[in-house]
């Protein structure tokens, strides 16, 4: 993947004061965004309305667990309230 990506995305960087709102969703054993970047985000973020870590979850996985799915929804329905 990394080939791929030429341009590192800095997504903490990026978000940093806006009031936009944010829902984190991480897979625990996500290889691919190491928990370091993720926790960046979220004390980057100023608006973070939704924060979750699905259990046993790597990045490629994530998307086929349950508890990603009614995450999303809960992710959704956050967003939506602000």
């Amino acid at each position: 993947m990394r080939l791929l990506f030429r341009h590192e995305m800095a997504a903490a960087d990026d978000l940093h004061g806006s009031r936009v709102p944010v829902a984190i969703l991480a897979g625990q054993r996500d290889t691919l965004i190491l928990p370091a970047r993720t926790e960046a985000l979220r004390h980057a973020v100023g608006n973070l309305v939704y924060d979750h870590v699905v259990d046993g979850a790597d990045h490629n996985d994530i998307y086929q667990r349950e508890d990603f799915r009614r995450s999303m929804h809960e992710a959704l329905a956050a967003v939506l309230r602000r």
